[in-house]
């Protein structure tokens, strides 16, 4: 995966852990330049997927916030802070 492929995906995350009551639309979820990305990535299918169980399943949400919440900053090797 190369850094634009991540940096796209780190758009699309980062939008899905924004904390929204389910169930919604992916269209009040995601701006359309993000949509759009969704849909020109190769991972598409399983993008669209987890959009569709974020936007479904109450559980989902609930599942990403978690891990967002329990996301560390890199070693300070690193040089940088988490970037979510």
């Amino acid at each position: 995966m190369n850094a634009k492929s991540i940096s796209g995906l780190a758009v699309v995350l980062a939008a899905l852990c924004v904390s929204f009551a389910p169930p919604i639309r992916a269209q009040s979820v995601l701006d359309a330049e993000t949509i759009q990305r969704v849909a020109a990535s190769p991972c598409s299918a399983s993008l669209t997927y987890l959009i569709s169980q974020y936007t479904t399943n109450p559980a989902v949400p609930k599942a990403l916030d978690a891990v967002l919440k329990g996301l560390k900053d890199p070693p300070a090797g690193y040089g940088m802070t988490n970037p979510w």
